[in-house]
């Protein structure tokens, strides 16, 4: 059995990174479109994009918008530490991304997820995220 050479090696990855890359290529324009068009709809400091690393027939990214007061409270009742339940926060998390989801569609959504496993609650946080203030490092605006 021979082994493979550094320079085979080095052109099976570049290989791979090629077909990732052109994956992207192809992917984008609707990625883009979808977020040009979701900052339309809600404004453009309401709406988060979170990327995602490429995998070929799935978006880049996804997004969420800011939740509404209603979201907010919900995911505030389910954090409250109470003394007969502990606070799941990722599941808040998770709600608050199915309430705020803009881009893709739910089952493109649930495939990235299946890709990506904590894409749900991350998006979830953060869309909650923009339902708050920051402060600057400098401490000025």
């Amino acid at each position: 059995m021979m082994t493979e050479t550094a320079e085979d090696l080095q052109e099976r990855i570049d290989a791979q990174d090629a077909a990732l890359a052109e994956a992207k290529a192809e992917q984008l324009p609707a990625d883009l479109a979808a977020f040009v068009a979701a900052r339309d709809e809600h404004g453009v400091s309401n709406v988060a994009r979170l990327f995602v690393p490429v995998t070929p027939g799935l978006p880049t990214f996804a997004l969420a918008r800011a939740p509404n007061v209603n979201v907010v409270k919900r995911y505030r009742d389910n954090v409250r530490p109470a003394p007969d339940k502990t606070p799941d926060t990722l599941g808040a998390a998770e709600q608050v991304c199915g309430a705020t989801l803009v881009y893709p569609e739910p089952d493109v959504f649930a495939k990235m997820c299946a890709a990506r496993p904590g894409l749900k609650a991350q998006l979830g946080l953060a869309a909650l995220a923009l339902a708050s203030a920051s402060e600057t490092a400098s401490g000025k605006a």
